[in-house]
């Protein structure tokens, strides 16, 4: 596929999409990228903040300030609704911080994510952002917090910005390879994979026919009432692609069938062959 084959299909699918989407794409191998609307700053991050929330407790870990073994209780009172499982556990119950973030990110649990923002600070977090250069991610309030909420206050965020987060993680810009590959690991295992990872890992289409791909997908999605985002890293056989896709104001299935194939397109483009493996 050429390049402006490429950017027509890009075109084609964001049209088809409606609202207004953002990219920003990253092919590390050869320095080639794509964006489009790259640096829209939205006031939705929806869970896609977590990402943030994870690399500045993993700095702040590394740099001796509190250990990813420290106890955390999550008390009925932090318990807060929406995705994740700590919610529907026992009041009291005590994890490492390590199980905190892994909830965060894995689960997407909106508990432990505001257990994170508590234990790390909001000032922390929006510092650790400013020593990574990144311009538009801001943390303003925890999840859930309706007093923020009718207050208008809002956390930020912009696909640029998640594409340097993720960047910065695999080239081990400000954390080591103990810390950097624990945070892999966690967008590895991300258990929510019905966005980017949908057309290009496995699965059943509509025909009965099962594919199953040779690609890795580390990411962390996101959604509200008006947004669908996914962001994260593709590796395959020969390239490691950054992909970070957000939308709003779509409906929401043309959101999220607008992120999976522009995965699958971005697979397309940089390593085609990866993609005509298929089991019946």
């Amino acid at each position: 596929m050429k390049r402006e084959e490429f950017e027509a299909a890009a075109t084609e699918l964001r049209e088809k999409a409606g609202g207004k989407t953002a990219v920003s794409l990253l092919e590390l191998n050869t320095g080639e990228t794509y964006n489009h609307n790259a640096d829209w700053v939205l006031d939705h991050p929806a869970s896609t903040i977590k990402l943030g929330i994870l690399c500045a407790g993993l700095y702040k870990a590394q740099e001796g300030k509190i250990s990813l073994r420290d106890p955390v209780t999550c008390r009925k009172e932090d318990k807060v609704p929406g995705s994740g499982v700590l919610q529907h556990l026992s009041d009291g119950i005590v994890l490492p911080l390590a199980d905190i973030f892994m909830l965060m990110i894995i689960q997407s649990d909106n508990t432990a994510t505001n257990l994170s923002i508590e234990y790390l600070g909001i000032d922390y977090i929006n510092g650790f952002f400013d020593r990574c250069d990144l311009k538009d991610i801001k943390l303003r309030r925890k999840l859930y917090d309706m007093e923020g909420i009718k207050n208008g206050v809002r956390n930020h965020i912009s696909a640029r910005d998640l594409t340097k987060l993720l960047y910065d993680l695999e080239k081990r810009t400000f954390l080591n390879e103990e810390y950097a590959s624990l945070g892999l690991s966690m967008l590895l295992n991300q258990q929510l994979k019905d966005k980017i990872p949908k057309y290009i890992s496995h699965y059943w289409n509509d025909e009965g026919a099962w594919f199953d791909y040779p690609i890795k997908t580390a990411t962390k999605t996101g959604e509200d009432d008006t947004v669908e985002h996914d962001c994260g890293i593709i590796y395959t056989p020969k390239s490691t692609i950054i992909l970070s896709v957000m939308t709003k104001g779509t409906y929401p299935p043309s959101g999220i069938e607008y992120i999976r194939r522009m995965a699958e397109l971005a697979v397309k483009y940089f390593d085609p062959e990866c993609l005509q493996k298929t089991f019946i």
